[in-house]
């Protein structure tokens, strides 16, 4: 992976950041089965994954020992996808919605 972020709903759910993690990092849900994800980015110096107004993580890019993913991070995001296994369909949302950056 280059850049971006990954999100797998294994037992237990885990998260990897490319090219900053290095393999894939654990974290815990709760079981209620509506879910509201929120991606930020911040200042181009960190990345932040919230499920239902709970913080998951909380990345700085500074904090990895990857030597670009700093660099990598600091460009605008261009595109998302939403993809799910080799089928490469996301079968577990609903919906997408950008929230306005107030520009």
């Amino acid at each position: 992976m280059g850049h971006g972020l990954q999100v797998e709903f294994t037992n237990p759910p885990q998260y990897k950041i490319g090219p900053c993690t290095t393999g894939w990092v654990t974290f815990s849900l709760s079981d209620t089965q509506t879910r509201t994800w929120t991606i930020t980015k911040t200042n181009n110096e960190a990345v932040s994954l919230s499920c239902n107004g709970v913080e998951i993580f909380n990345y700085l890019f500074s904090a990895s020992s990857k030597d670009n993913c700093v660099e990598r991070w600091t460009t605008d995001v261009v595109k998302m996808k939403f993809k799910s296994g080799s089928s490469g369909t996301d079968t577990a949302s609903d919906e997408y919605r950008e929230k306005s950056t107030g520009r």
